[in-house]
């Protein structure tokens, strides 16, 4: 007791109750707690740490689900660090059970540890990899390679690289025929255009061909 004392008094947190395996709730937190209706919504929603698992799709729908029972801020946070393992299983959990609960003292630490598990740099890399080098197929349509562009958005969505780039990488790798298409539709040259009003253009034409 003694010792939590002090850790309190040290880092402004203390440790979090029984039953709780998400490090601690920050100091003047309350401790919330879990509605039946929210912990359903997220077992329908379970991580397991497969490779072929989006843990950024993850994140998003775990945290829309937690929105909805507590307000943006400390109570958010709070709700967030208690309940996340409800929204885990299988290897993903057992990998939670062994993280030191003394490192998390805010959600945004155990999100970054989460995403350090299961996307890695390397992965990013892989990605960002992957968006530099984009290649529209033989035979592909604008939509079809719209569509592979936007998953790789979706599977990287920290890949740093701005918005200009972004426009270079997916016209450069466009085909010729896609180019002209492109070019006609803006009046000349799509290029010209600012990089976020090219890449807008694009995703309309692409969504109007499906």
């Amino acid at each position: 007791r003694k010792s939590e004392g002090l850790l309190y008094r040290r880092h402004g947190c203390r440790p979090a109750p029984a039953g709780n395996r998400f490090g601690f709730i920050p100091q003047g937190g309350e401790i919330p707690k879990l509605k039946p209706t929210l912990i359903h919504l997220l077992g329908q929603n379970q991580f397991a740490g497969l490779l072929n698992e989006d843990p950024h799709a993850h994140l998003a729908v775990f945290e829309e689900h937690c929105a909805t029972f507590a307000q943006e801020g400390h109570e958010l946070d709070n709700l967030k660090m208690k309940c996340f393992h409800l929204s885990l299983r299988d290897n993903a959990r057992t990998w939670l059970r062994t993280v030191n609960q003394q490192n998390i003292r805010t959600w945004a630490q155990l999100e970054k540890l989460f995403l350090g598990k299961y996307f890695p740099p390397s992965k990013t890399q892989h990605f960002r990899t992957k968006i530099t080098i984009f290649q529209q197929a033989a035979g592909e349509s604008l939509t079809e390679a719209w569509d592979r562009w936007a998953d790789l958005q979706r599977l990287c969505p920290n890949h740093g690289l701005d918005q200009w780039l972004l426009f270079q990488f997916f016209y450069g790798g466009c085909t010729i025929a896609t180019k002209t298409h492109l070019n006609s539709a803006a009046g000349g040259n799509i290029s010209k255009l600012p990089p976020d009003q090219a890449m807008a253009m694009i995703e309309d034409m692409a969504i109007n061909q499906r």
